[in-house]
């Protein structure tokens, strides 16, 4: 299974997709960064996206993300909503539709 296989998720899917994120412009304010999160159980490093409100208030799987698994499945569902990306969802709608399933259930 893609997913359930760490390598090749992260070769092939997580990774590109990670470094268009992280790059995604020139100004500060579009970009994800990767950061050291703390909360009253652990001490951890997230995903946050460029919209966060991370800290006490932050939500997980909103103002960041603790697995690349996380990541993805918000990236698939926010483009998901984008008119622009219709005709190619459409085209791959099994595809899509069951990687998100995949994902949603691994989390």
């Amino acid at each position: 299974d893609f997913v359930r296989n760490d390598e090749r998720f992260k070769r092939s899917l997580f990774n590109p997709l990670w470094n268009r994120l992280r790059d995604q412009g020139p100004e500060d304010g579009l970009k994800w960064r990767y950061q050291p999160y703390r909360n009253c159980l652990s001490k951890d490093w997230c995903f946050v996206p460029p919209t966060s409100n991370l800290g006490a208030k932050g939500v997980l799987r909103k103002d960041y993300f603790l697995s690349e698994e996380e990541v993805v499945l918000c990236i698939l569902e926010e483009v998901r909503t984008m008119k622009e990306t219709r005709p190619v969802l459409n085209e791959n709608a099994a595809s899509i539709s069951s990687l998100i399933s995949t994902l949603s259930t691994e989390l």
